[in-house]
């Protein structure tokens, strides 16, 4: 998966939030693989308490992390051209 397939892929999750009843099985399924192990304990956390501030912090650390890692990667392709 790339870079930019997982961070649309948190996004999602994140919007998903925003629904009246939480989906915890479809938020398990976007986030599969995506979060590191503090991120997961938060979200685990979250979807057993049905606590959305956890689940939001833990999508947001694994998006900050990706967002990251794009702008590292489109630096070093910047750096490679020159």
């Amino acid at each position: 998966m790339t870079t930019e397939d997982a961070i649309e892929q948190l996004s999602t999750a994140l919007s998903l939030l925003n629904e009246p009843v939480l989906d915890k099985e479809a938020m398990r399924t976007l986030t599969r693989g995506l979060l590191d192990a503090k991120h997961t304990r938060y979200l685990d956390e979250g979807l057993a308490t049905s606590d959305k501030g956890l689940i939001a912090h833990a999508i947001l650390g694994a998006l900050s992390h990706h967002e990251a890692e794009k702008e590292k990667n489109a630096r070093e392709k910047l750096s490679f051209r020159h």
